[in-house]
């Protein structure tokens, strides 16, 4: 089973008690009547990025033989572990630290370079890395984050979009001056936004954790 940003955004806008307004052929997105298409977007993709914590993307690029430093992906999180192909070994990745002395292996530097310490072989090597998940940007796009992941992203993006009207309350809430409207720094929006995130918290822990030095 897999779900799109079309579907993923529906679930957000019923989360959040909002009307489904569906996109049209003419190319307008899905919005809500309180939610536009813009701020759920920037809702997905905030929670797509949250939930790398727990589950990241599991990539992997190739090295041609004879280099000595590569550039890095744009997408990468961190790199889990390099295959050197011509001598079938995982290469070591490399302390800099000036008591530490230089063996076969790599290290991140400069920033976005991996660099190894000698040469690689003919046959290069496979650098596998974790990654952030791919931004929808288009409805009907299908998002790449496993199905178990689906309701801890529903439930950042409702708290990330509760926050940005939360926000905007709280500039006009202050002129509240009835006696029953509560004090001025009440924001019952700002709550909801918390709970929302309390529960992605929740969820999150529900997502069995991508484990650190895993290719696969």
């Amino acid at each position: 089973m897999t779900i799109t940003f079309n579907e993923l955004k529906a679930k957000i806008l019923r989360v959040l008690g909002d009307t489904v307004v569906p996109g049209t052929s003419g190319g307008e997105p899905t919005r809500g009547d309180t939610f536009d298409a813009d701020l759920l977007k920037d809702g997905v993709h905030a929670a797509l990025d949250a939930i790398t914590i727990r589950r990241w993307k599991p990539s992997s690029m190739d090295v041609d033989g004879g280099a000595s430093s590569e550039d890095l992906p744009e997408d990468i999180i961190d790199v889990e572990a390099v295959l050197d192909i011509t001598q079938n070994i995982f290469l070591e990745r490399v302390s800099m630290q000036a008591t530490h002395g230089l063996s076969q292996g790599f290290y991140l530097y400069p920033s976005g370079t991996i660099t190894f310490t000698s040469v690689l072989g003919d046959d290069g090597a496979t650098v596998y890395y974790s990654a952030y998940w791919a931004k929808p940007e288009d409805d009907e796009e299908t998002l790449e984050t496993p199905d178990i992941a689906t309701a801890a992203l529903t439930m950042f993006a409702a708290s990330y979009c509760l926050l940005n009207s939360a926000s905007q309350a709280s500039s006009i809430r202050q002129f509240g001056t009835k006696v029953d409207s509560g004090k001025p720094t009440d924001n019952p929006l700002e709550q909801s936004s918390t709970y929302f995130m309390k529960r992605f918290e929740i969820e999150l822990q529900r997502i069995p954790p991508s484990q650190k030095g895993m290719s696969i």
